[in-house]
């Protein structure tokens, strides 16, 4: 009886990942530093901002639950469920970041 595996990451050429980490790597620390030296630039006057708190508790908690489920679905070998969960985390992770800095520059 033979089996065979199928790898969960194929041997590539990666370049073009590297290229986007590389160019995410160098963007973001500089756009944290334009809103923190720079607060007052980006405000947006008579915007309510009373909601985003508890914005920011569904999408971290959304989070969470992305990354339990993530863990569950590579725990039972099922890759592809798990990829879409940790893209889908880090998604909403990168998207509650945004919300608490600009709810922290307000």
């Amino acid at each position: 009886m033979t089996t065979t595996t199928n790898p969960a990451l194929k041997p590539g050429d990666f370049t073009k990942y590297k290229i986007i980490l590389g160019i995410l790597a160098a963007v973001v620390p500089l756009l944290v530093a334009v809103l923190h030296y720079f607060p007052n630039a980006f405000r947006i006057p008579g915007a309510e901002v009373k909601f985003l708190p508890a914005l920011n508790a569904v999408l971290n908690s959304l989070t969470a639950l992305c990354l339990l489920l993530g863990f569950y679905f590579i725990r039972n070998r099922q890759v592809a469920r798990h990829r879409a969960m940790m893209a889908t985390a880090f998604t909403l992770g990168a998207f509650f970041c945004s919300l608490m800095w600009y709810t922290t520059l307000r």
